[in-house]
C-alpha cells in the first residue's frame, strides 16, 4: 500500500524537499521525512533548518530504520549543488516546483545507500525531471527506473525527464537501455521549450535529455 505523499510548499528563499526510499530490487517506496532546507546554502545550514524528522514505512519489508550514510555531509552537498542545476537550467514557474530525494539503497534491510537522486516535479506541466549528471550506469538499474517513474506517477505526471550529462563516458550504454525503456531523446527544439532561454546554447552542448511518456 503506498503512503500518500506529503504537501510541500516553496519560497523565493526557501525551498522544501521531501526524502523518500527504496529497496533495490523491490517496487515500495517509502517516506523518509520531511526536509525543510534553505536554497542553496551550506550543509551545516541546511541541518540547521531540518524540521519534522519522521520516518513512517508503507509495508512491512521497509518498517525498519535506515542507517546514517544517506545524510551524510557529502551526500547533501552534492544534493543541493544538484537541485542548484535543475534550477538554473529548467524553465519554471516560481513556487510551483517541488524537490524530492529519493535514495536507492542496498544491503541487508536496505542498511546502505547506493546513490541518492535529485528530482524535481514540476506542479505546472506535470513533469517529473531526474537528475542523472555523470551516474555511472551501474548505478541505474531497471528496478531504479521502475520505482522512480513509479514514484512520478503517483505524482500524476504525464512525463519523465532524464538529465544526463551530453559527454557521459557510458553515454553508448545509456543510449541502449534507454531505448529499451521506451525513452525518446529530447530534440533542441523539444530542449527549447524545456530550458532557459538566457544559456540555451551552452544547456545544449552541456546536457542531454530524455522524455518518458507516462500519460
Amino acid at each position: 500500500m503506498q503512503e500518500s505523499l506529503p504537501e510541500i510548499s516553496t519560497s523565493s528563499n526557501q525551498i522544501e524537499r521531501a526524502s523518500y526510499a527504496f529497496l533495490l530490487g523491490q517496487t515500495n517506496v517509502w517516506f523518509q521525512g520531511e526536509q525543510q532546507r534553505p536554497f542553496a546554502s551550506n550543509q551545516a545550514a541546511q541541518k540547521d533548518e531540518i524540521t519534522n524528522d519522521k520516518f513512517a514505512a508503507v509495508s512491512q519489508s521497509s518498517a525498519y530504520s535506515l542507517s546514517d550514510d544517506s545524510a551524510s555531509t557529502d551526500e547533501g552537498a552534492l544534493q543541493n549543488n544538484e537541485c542548484t542545476k535543475l534550477t538554473q537550467i529548467l524553465k519554471l514557474q516560481d513556487g510551483m516546483f517541488k524537490f524530492y530525494d529519493i535514495d536507492s539503497r542496498v544491503g541487508l534491510n536496505g542498511s546502505r545507500s547506493l546513490w541518492s537522486f535529485s528530482c524535481l516535479h514540476d506542479e505546472v506541466n506535470s513533469r517529473f525531471f531526474i537528475w542523472l549528471g555523470d551516474l555511472p550506469i551501474e548505478k541505474f538499474t531497471k528496478s531504479t527506473f521502475l520505482n522512480l517513474t513509479n514514484f512520478a506517477d503517483k505524482l500524476s505526471c504525464k512525463q519523465v525527464v532524464l538529465i544526463m550529462n551530453r559527454d557521459h563516458q557510458q553515454k553508448n550504454e545509456y543510449q541502449r537501455l534507454l531505448s529499451v525503456m521506451d525513452a525518446q531523446r529530447v530534440s533542441k527544439r523539444g530542449m527549447d521549450q524545456l530550458l532557459t532561454a538566457a544559456r540555451i546554447t551552452d544547456w545544449i552542448q552541456l546536457y542531454a535529455l530524455y522524455r518518458i511518456e507516462l500519460q
